[in-house]
């Protein structure tokens, strides 16, 4: 599909990924074209939210492949039968969105294809004139820790943008999150905004409170993890459990009936639970939810028996 199957548009609707790349590439679309609606679904790739059905998806795979609007996505297993238009690319969404929007996104706001790449873990991607286009990307940002001695870190700008406004859609303020990056006129106009280091400290409180209150189970080749939260923090903390325990991990938030997994078994733990989960995403990194009427204590046993299974070599 090309570019001007979308700039012809206007006064449409766009449902964006809660994560730093869907808002970034929400944010770079919405200076391309007219947007008139910008919608958070709740689930990944719900195609009707609330009362409103999107003109455009971005950094999603719609649940429904029935849907009619347009796609922009770099997410893997798109079903080949699709009424949806795609356009898909294996980079992250906000830099599909940079390409092939760049002449039409005004030069102050194309840093902001940072926040989306640096968001999705491949910064390496970032273009080659954004760095020469905007050197503030490369100054460094200092914090001091008082513990006996004073300790004092520092990180590039360009690796600060992505957690503020991840931080904000675990605490369900993605709106606000896209109002500020839309806004922002630097790069230190989201890192230091109130509102969202608000948002970082209620997401390291609540970790604290998990870590303290909820254990992690170790199966064997997996680690299993389950909690209760208000936040969206099953990624955040599976990706922990992850760097920790050097195993694939499995997190559940029983009270939004959400799951994520990271590792390196994750696709073989993906195809086993897909045909009685809903589960789905990229290799290493997969999420998905639980049905109301499915318990976690069963999702226990299932993850059980794959051991079981790997261990005779059955699967």
């Amino acid at each position: 599909m090309s570019e001007l199957d979308i700039t012809g548009l206007s006064n449409i609707k766009i449902s964006v990924h809660t994560d730093a790349d869907g808002i970034y590439s929400g944010v770079l679309l919405s200076y391309a074209i007219e947007v008139e609606t910008v919608l958070f679904p709740e689930r990944f790739g719900d195609t009707v939210i609330g009362d409103s059905i999107p003109d455009i998806i971005l950094d999603q795979v719609p649940v429904d492949s029935n849907y009619t609007g347009i796609v922009i996505d770099h997410h893997p297993h798109h079903p080949r039968e699709r009424k949806y238009r795609l356009i898909y690319d294996t980079v992250p969404t906000g830099l599909i969105v940079y390409n092939i929007l760049k002449d039409r996104i005004p030069e102050r706001h194309r840093w902001k294809v940072v926040g989306s790449l640096v968001g999705d873990g491949q910064p390496e991607l970032i273009p080659v004139e954004i760095w020469r286009q905007y050197p503030i990307l490369l100054e460094e940002v200092g914090s001091i820790v008082d513990r006996r001695d004073l300790i004092f870190y520092r990180s590039p700008v360009w690796s600060l943008l992505s957690s503020p406004v991840n931080s904000a859609c675990r605490c369900n303020m993605e709106e606000i999150a896209f109002k500020i990056v839309r806004d922002a006129r630097d790069p230190y106009d989201i890192i230091f905004d109130p509102a969202l280091q608000a948002c970082k400290k209620r997401v390291e409180e609540e970790m604290s409170r998990i870590i303290k209150q909820f254990k992690p189970i170790d199966l064997g080749y997996y680690i299993y993890w389950e909690f209760d939260s208000e936040l969206k923090l099953t990624g955040y903390l599976a990706s922990r459990a992850e760097s920790i325990y050097k195993k694939t991990a499995i997190v559940v938030n029983r009270k939004r009936k959400i799951l994520s997994i990271r590792g390196v078994l994750s696709d073989l733990l993906k195809e086993y639970l897909s045909s009685k989960y809903s589960i789905g995403g990229h290799s290493g990194y997969s999420g998905g939810y639980l049905r109301e009427d499915q318990d976690t204590r069963i999702l226990l046993e299932d993850l059980r028996e794959l051991q079981y299974k790997i261990r005779r070599g059955d699967i």
